[in-house]
């Protein structure tokens, strides 16, 4: 069984902002954020500005999580 690494925050709203470990086809792994509502109106980056701890993170930590785009 695999076993999942990840945190999920509910941010009110019903907007949860999801960081967790994704196993690629090769084995690998990689990081992954996503950011779930239902009506799709937030955006990463509104996130981070409407919730400063996340971006503070996220700007602390930003060489460590090289960070790559994906459209979905």
């Amino acid at each position: 069984m695999d076993a999942a690494q990840g945190a999920f925050l509910e941010l009110g709203n019903n907007i949860v902002f999801s960081l967790y470990k994704e196993t690629t086809e090769d084995g690998t792994g990689r990081w992954v954020i996503t950011v779930h509502d239902p009506e799709e109106q937030y955006s990463l980056f509104e996130i981070f500005n409407q919730f400063s701890f996340l971006k503070k993170w996220f700007l602390d930590n930003i060489d460590e999580l090289q960070i790559g785009s994906k459209m979905v």
